[in-house]
Order: C-alpha cells, then structure tokens, then sequence
C-alpha cells in the first residue's frame, strides 16, 4: 500500500525530534502562562479590587495547576500524554478565565 516506505530508522529519529520539539514548546507556552496570570493578578488590584480575593484564589490554583504541568514536562510521561495534558490544561485554563 505504502509506495514509498520510510526507514524506521528515519521514523524513529523524526519520532524523538517531535518529541523533543513538542516539550520545549510546552514549556514556553505554561512558562508564558503563569507570567500572563501573575501579571494579570497584579492588575486586578487596580481594576477589581472588591473581590480581590475570589479571583486571587482563582489566579492562584491555575498558576499552582499549570506549574505542576509545567514540571511534568520533565518526565517522559509527558510526550506519551501530550495531547491530553494538553487539551486538560487549555481547558482548565479556560475555566479559571471564566470563572
């Protein structure tokens, strides 16, 4: 079926290089993330200061959540469960911004 088939060497180094790519740019986006979310809890004393502490306490477990992640990244677990970690995270993220 496969009229031009790849080596598996060649498979398996381009297998290992994603891999590779992938957690580095998972590390700069829930680097960037909890940098946006500190910096927006700095400015919420400015505009919402009434319920500083509700949304401090949002702020807060996203960043605790996405550090955690962040640290996963170090493992090998991680690249067998990027996709999900991933989806979970943007999620997540998504409901503290919500909320």
């Amino acid at each position: 079926m496969n009229k031009y088939p790849i080596p598996e060497e060649l498979q398996q180094a381009y297998s290992e290089h994603l891999a590779q790519a992938r957690v580095v740019a998972a590390r700069q986006l829930f680097g960037l993330a909890i940098l946006l979310y500190v910096v927006f809890a700095l400015i919420d004393t400015i505009a919402i200061p009434s319920v500083l502490d509700a949304i401090w306490e949002i702020r807060a477990t996203e960043v605790l959540l996405l550090g955690a992640v962040l640290w996963c990244t170090r493992y090998r677990f991680f690249t067998t469960y990027y996709v999900p970690i991933i989806l979970v995270s943007a999620l997540l993220a998504g409901a503290g911004i919500e909320a």
